[in-house]
């Protein structure tokens, strides 16, 4: 016999043997126990974790028309307020609606797309 035959053979072999190894090694499972046609079947306790779970509400906001709210909006700045508070790493805090009116601040002149 050629000798690559014969190294052809022991690694049939050899796979027939850790095949059959494999298989020796599987338990089959009770056919009933996770057979989902059976009510009485075992199953795995259930654990939810809601990804809200760490949320935290801000608290009642009375409602405003839409007229207070454009006003409210003005008086913060307009589009522009939002968009520094967003760039910002500290927001500003919220003023309150009671205050009298304040002048929108003046625009910055900068490139407007610099943080980009």
């Amino acid at each position: 016999m050629h000798a690559t035959a014969l190294n052809r053979r022991a690694q049939a072999w050899l796979l027939a043997c850790a095949c059959g190894a494999a298989l020796l090694t599987v338990s089959p499972a009770p056919a009933h126990a996770n057979d989902p046609t059976r009510a009485d079947a075992p199953v795995p306790a259930l654990h939810h974790e809601s990804a809200l779970r760490h949320y935290r509400a801000l608290g009642p906001t009375p409602p405003l028309s839409w007229q207070q709210a454009n006003e409210r909006v003005n008086r913060i700045g307009g589009w522009r307020a939002y968009a520094r508070e967003a760039h910002a790493t500290d927001p500003a805090p919220d003023p309150a609606p009671n205050h009298a009116p304040q002048a929108a601040p003046a625009p910055r002149k900068e490139n407007g797309h610099a943080h980009h």
